[in-house]
């Protein structure tokens, strides 16, 4: 993914993420989330 390899260059870190697309060819995007900060965790 693009985005994550920016991220690693530009920060030498980077935030889970994914996308799946559904049956229907819908694209959902999924990524990390902790309600307690808007920075989670890194990987």
């Amino acid at each position: 993914m693009p985005i994550t390899e920016r991220m690693l260059v530009e920060d030498g870190e980077f935030y889970p993420h994914a996308a799946y697309m559904k049956s229907n060819g819908e694209i959902v995007l999924v990524g990390a989330d902790d309600p307690r900060t808007d920075k989670p965790k890194c990987s």
